[in-house]
């Protein structure tokens, strides 16, 4: 089992997410990657006020395009309407406070416990990790083997026992690549868990679902209220001969639950000049896009986070019919106090 917890953020994060393991809280959602999610109608909540934005900048190397708006402000021409219903989502990541007490900061470390599952064709891996994340950029996990991985000030690392091992040089590119999807796994956990403190350049309503959606989640994403964000605070993952320093902006489709506004799917995808953007891009010129289904929420640390996740990307033209990854949150906390020598051997 995965040791979770999670703190404060006020930095542009990265992102992802990553498999699950089988545990017997996985065992009993299993019917619910099965099913559509529940779609009934009601009022959007009220814009809550309790919700202090991220003060942050990216570190050098991983700096976004600017922004038209400040971390937790939302652009001047976001319509009415969007505002509402972008309001009513925050308003369900964060656990309601006394009168006067201080805003929750934003997230901005976790130190998390994972049950993890990760289909490859037919096979299957099923195991458990800890995560440790500071953002922006460091990272610390456990591997399967008890080795652990960390992406830190000095550069990335693996500890075996005793024995400290630089991750740096050709022989090593699958471990640095792990640890990018990773980051992408533990950025748009962090994203989707605080969406208050994003910095969002735009905001609009959407009128329909996002196309080419698994048939499984027609139904569910037809049932939805849908908005369109543009953010650098999100992540996929890294194509292989790409770099993870070079500048981007990502948009999020994100389906909320008409009578709890919760989210329900987000289809994130990267905005670039060379390619097709988009869910509404042609199947064969789209640029990356990953879809996340989120299956359960849970109270933890004053937040309310996503628990259960399936994961599905884009290849050969179309998502994945099943999700290749699933992430279940196991227990932790949202307060770890972690620097950046906790991620240097």
């Amino acid at each position: 089992m995965l040791h979770l917890s999670i703190t404060r953020c006020g930095l542009p994060l990265l992102g992802a997410l990553i498999p699950l393991a089988a545990s017997p809280q996985l065992a009993a959602s299993a019917q619910l990657a099965e099913s559509p999610l529940l779609a009934a109608s009601a009022q959007l909540a009220a814009p809550r006020q309790d919700i202090a934005p991220r003060q942050d900048a990216a570190p050098k190397g991983d700096t976004p395009p600017a922004p038209t708006s400040a971390p937790g402000t939302l652009p001047a021409d976001t319509s009415p309407e969007a505002a509402a219903l972008w309001h009513s989502l925050c308003a369900t990541t964060r656990v309601p406070r006394e009168p006067g007490a201080a805003p929750l900061a934003a997230l901005q470390t976790f130190d998390i416990s994972f049950d993890q599952r990760l289909r490859s064709g037919a096979g299957r891996n099923e195991f458990s990790t800890r995560v440790r994340y500071l953002a922006p950029a460091y990272l610390r996990f456990r591997l399967e083997s008890g080795r652990e991985q960390m992406r830190g000030p000095t550069g990335d690392w693996l500890l075996d026992g005793d024995q400290t091992v630089s991750l740096r040089g050709r022989e090593h590119t699958e471990d640095r690549k792990q640890m990018d999807d990773w980051l992408a796994v533990a950025g748009n956990f962090v994203s989707l868990s605080d969406p208050a403190s994003l910095h969002v350049s735009r905001l609009a309503l959407a009128a329909d679902a996002p196309p080419d959606l698994p048939p499984k989640l027609e139904t569910t994403a037809a049932a939805l209220h849908w908005l369109t964000v543009a953010s650098p605070d999100f992540r996929l993952f890294l194509d292989g001969a790409e770099e993870r320093d070079k500048q981007a902006v990502f948009s999020a489709f994100l389906g909320l639950d008409p009578k709890t506004s919760q989210l329900a799917l987000a289809v994130l995808h990267e905005i670039r000049a060379d390619r097709a953007q988009g869910p509404e891009a042609p199947a064969d010129q789209r640029s990356r896009t990953t879809l996340i289904q989120v299956l359960d929420h849970r109270e933890l640390d004053g937040y309310i986070i996503p628990r259960f996740m399936n994961i599905h990307q884009w290849r050969a033209g179309q998502f994945e019919r099943r999700p290749s990854m699933e992430l279940f949150v196991v227990e932790g906390h949202l307060d770890a106090e972690l620097v950046p020598a906790d991620f240097t051997p």
